[in-house]
């Protein structure tokens, strides 16, 4: 038996285990209330914040805002409070956030989307957080100078880099701001300023301990040659995405439109990446993952104008870090759910066509000028509704084109979709634009008809551009998509490679009228309506007007040549006439010629390419040139090079007594480069 007294023991032992497990859950639990009600005053004052913004009580929000920082110092519910501050410009608040917070916030700010709000939270960390090391040694400076960057501020960045510089010459950071920072700005800024990036540069690839000597020597390669040089993983369209199909949406799932895609989705097996209405470059990271080698857009037509179009044209250009084009694209768009509907049905079965019959056919009057056919290609005057002295859109209405074709149109403003901007043609700033009814474009009248795609322009440009286009489809049986991909690749080798994008068309803003700046965006403004996968034609129909071949000759050295051939006439000449001209027109012709070429770089190549030679003999003299153009460009997990030269000459597209070009001998590339020892691979480069 157990003794009373062992009992009463054990008896005292439970309760006072009972007693620290009561003590311990009432001490436990006293944080998570006293939290609890801090949640509940900071989600009452954010109440009380939105209320005052929205009924426009800027002082009540001021105070609310104020008291919701001063409380809740480290709660990420401060950043929206912090915003509305900044938009609204009033007085930044005093925080009393701690460094580690503030610096994750400012990190985790887009510096290219918000500028102005991570420099105010860079502000916030100097300012209450001196003695930390991250602003006593110049680590916030560098982040102004690369935020400025980002955001494209170029002469901003260049003067807060200098400042980093003068304050922190032997900082840790200096390199990394002249490598990063301050040689981008330099080259990007406009003007660029080429000597002095190249300055900056040759500083970091003079220390061999620098850390950031390697991509120093980088940068140095590529300004000697031109061209951005990039590791074949690292291009767009992977390898594993040739052939692959996404379509790229902002259409709801119960929209008719989308419903109406959903037979072609399966038959393409697309992929669906999708993005906000008017923010088509939210998709880039998506796209960049996948690496498809096309990309049929998906929208309402009003939503679509040429504003869009160069988004997309800038999301194409810009998911490599290589200067050229990324993917093939086209919009899947139609006057309604019906149109779209059979659009798709066409495209899902679309197949190569043996035989087909193609035309130039002038300026269209009715449907039965182009119903025998499966592609035209016709010029004229145009308007998104119509073309002068041909058809309009009503023409189309109960028209049946029963070989499916292809339209390609030389005529202004045919490729309108939902918005304009004609009426401004010839004026000096843009003017509002001008809503285009589906039922009045053109180009819409075309799908409803039965056309397999149009290709055309939403601004103004002459016929020069389609004829390329018309070419290069005969000449290549191209899929559909690569035809405006052409118009890209040629004018990226017009622009330089740290071209930031078209000005956009908003009213009142100026409006450039010279020849180049309206033909580049009449050129990078034609679009294809239909499915970029497309393949129309099952074998080329024409000889390629240019013939480019590409070999390593004893010396190491790649050397691509390019020459016309005697298919350089008729249609094919377009592709050797130079629409982005700064020459002028001599009556109604381009006065320049080009020729170009991309050619895959050998497999063997080991090394990056140097800074190329170019010269183009006719008859065994010299022609005169007035630009060449190198690019390298990364496509489905091969490297290419683009090259183009042009010549007011026009001796230099005429095959008869047009030579090509031999490599000729030179000094070593390391002679030209001040750090010594060579970083172009053993001297290797590129002649024409």
């Amino acid at each position: 038996m157990r003794s009373a007294r062992s009992v009463a023991a054990r008896a005292s032992a439970v309760l006072l285990a009972s007693a620290v497990a009561i003590m311990s859950t009432v001490v436990a639990f006293a944080p998570l209330a006293r939290d609890a009600l801090a949640a509940e005053d900071a989600a009452a004052l954010r109440g009380k914040f939105d209320a005052a913004l929205s009924s426009g009580k800027d002082a009540d929000a001021q105070a609310a805002g104020k008291k919701l920082l001063a409380e809740t110092p480290e709660d990420p519910m401060c950043l929206y409070v912090l915003r509305a501050f900044l938009e609204r410009g009033w007085k930044w608040p005093r925080l009393k956030t701690s460094f580690a917070t503030l610096r994750r916030w400012e990190q985790d700010v887009d510096a290219a989307k918000e500028p102005d709000f991570r420099l105010a939270l860079l502000d916030a960390i100097d300012g209450a957080h001196a003695k930390e090391d991250a602003v006593a040694d110049g680590g916030t400076l560098y982040e102004r100078a690369w935020t400025h960057l980002m955001a494209k501020r170029h002469d901003d960045a260049i003067r807060v880099a200098r400042e980093y510089l003068r304050r922190f010459k032997d900082g840790a950071n200096a390199d990394k701001v002249r490598v990063v920072v301050l040689a981008p700005a330099l080259l990007a800024k406009s003007p660029p300023d080429p000597d002095a990036a190249r300055k900056v540069l040759q500083e970091v690839a003079a220390d061999e301990r620098s850390n950031y000597r390697d991509r120093a020597l980088r940068a140095l390669d590529e300004l000697a040659a031109g061209a951005t040089w990039i590791e074949v993983a690292d291009g767009c369209p992977r390898a594993t995405g040739l052939g692959k199909v996404v379509l790229l949406t902002d259409l709801a799932a119960d929209d008719d439109f989308w419903k109406a895609l959903a037979p072609w989705r399966d038959a393409r097996g697309a992929e669906v990446v999708r993005f906000r209405p008017g923010r088509v470059k939210e998709a880039a990271d998506a796209l960049r993952k996948i690496g498809p080698e096309f990309v049929a857009v998906a929208a309402r037509p009003a939503e679509i104008d040429s504003n869009l179009q160069w988004d997309l044209v800038e999301l194409c250009r810009g998911l490599d870090a290589d200067p050229m084009p990324d993917f093939h694209f086209g919009w899947l768009v139609a006057r309604d759910a019906a149109d779209l509907r059979a659009l798709a049905e066409r495209s899902a079965v679309a197949a190569p066509r043996e035989g087909a019959k193609t035309a130039m056919i002038g300026v269209p009057k009715s449907a039965a000028d182009v119903s025998e056919f499966d592609a035209v290609l016709h010029f004229g005057h145009g308007l998104p509704s119509g073309i002068e002295g041909g058809l309009d859109a009503p023409d189309l209405a109960d028209a049946k084109l029963p070989r499916a074709p292809l339209v390609v149109s030389g005529a202004c403003y045919n490729g309108v979709i939902g918005r304009s901007w004609h009426p401004c043609t010839l004026q000096p700033q843009f003017c509002r634009a001008v809503e285009v009814a589906p039922n009045d474009a053109l180009c819409l009248a075309w799908i409803h008809a039965g056309a397999i795609g149009v290709v055309a322009s939403m601004e103004a440009d002459r016929g020069e551009m389609a004829g390329a286009e018309w070419a290069w489809l005969r000449e290549t049986a191209c899929p559909l998509g690569e035809m405006t991909t052409l118009g890209l690749r040629l004018a990226c080798l017009s622009l330089p490679e740290s071209w930031d994008g078209m000005p956009r068309q908003r009213a009142g803003d100026s409006r450039s009228l010279s020849l180049f700046d309206v033909m580049l965006r009449g050129q990078l403004a034609r679009c294809l309506i239909g499915d970029p996968s497309v393949r129309l034609l099952a074998k080329p129909e024409t000889e390629p007007s240019i013939r480019a071949s590409v070999r390593t000759d004893e010396a190491g050295r790649v050397v691509v040549e390019v020459e016309p051939t005697a298919a350089a006439t008729g249609a094919s000449q377009f592709l050797v006439v130079n629409t982005l001209t700064r020459g002028g027109l001599a009556g109604n012709a381009f006065t320049e010629r080009r020729l170009w070429a991309r050619v895959e770089a050998p497999p063997s190549l080991a090394g990056r390419l140097g800074p190329p030679e170019v010269t183009v003999l006719s008859g065994g003299e010299p022609v005169p040139l007035i630009r060449t153009s190198v690019r390298h460009e990364v496509w489905g997990g091969r490297r290419f090079v683009c090259l183009e030269v042009e010549s007011a000459a026009a001796r230099l597209t005429a095959a008869q007594n047009s030579s090509l070009v031999k490599p000729r001998p030179r000094r070593p590339i390391s002679s030209k480069l001040s750090f010594g020892k060579s970083s172009f691979q053993s001297g290797k480069g590129i002649s024409t």
